[in-house]
């Protein structure tokens, strides 16, 4: 059966369950992660991530998305649930962010240079998160910036520098 009309209740609901759904297995996904980064981490080895759960700017970069991407586009009747999918999805990303990474590495690419290399982007998005890059912080993590202007290979060595000088303090 297909849903022609984006104004039927049935294909909204349907639409909104199926977005919980996938918002909330992510959230899931990020704790277990998490959670399995740590047990691994405490028999001695190393987890690395390309990206971690934070709590601090909801609805970007890995931080809670229902509340601030869903809710409001939801029927009257539907918030409800809405706002309780939304703290449950909270709650979950928030026990995870609550384990903090050692170290983190943040790739600064200036906003115009991103654009330059994805030009279908919405550049105000592309700005907002490059200043959430810069200002995120993680409370337990020694914190490392690596140009992205710079070409692959030196990028990686960077990157790479990195990880063996903590490695070497263990």
């Amino acid at each position: 059966m297909r849903l022609e009309s984006h104004k039927n209740i049935i294909s909204k609901l349907i639409r909104s369950f199926l977005v919980f759904a996938v918002l909330l297995k992510s959230a899931k996904e990020a704790g277990r992660t998490v959670r399995k980064a740590n047990k691994y981490k405490m028999k001695g080895g190393v987890a690395l991530f390309d990206r971690y759960p934070q709590t601090v700017y909801p609805g970007i970069n890995d931080g809670p998305k229902i509340r601030e991407v869903l809710v409001d586009k939801l029927p009257r009747v539907l918030r409800p649930f809405g706002l309780l999918m939304a703290r449950w999805e909270e709650r979950i990303i928030s026990k995870a962010a609550s384990n903090s990474p050692d170290i983190v590495i943040k790739l600064m690419l200036p906003p115009e240079e991103s654009i330059r290399r994805k030009p279908f982007e919405n550049y105000e998005m592309v700005k907002r998160k490059h200043e959430i890059i810069k200002a995120i912080t993680f409370e337990e993590a020694t914190v490392y910036e690596v140009d992205a202007t710079q070409n692959y290979q030196e990028e990686l060595v960077a990157i790479k520098n990195i990880l063996w000088k903590n490695i070497c303090k263990l």
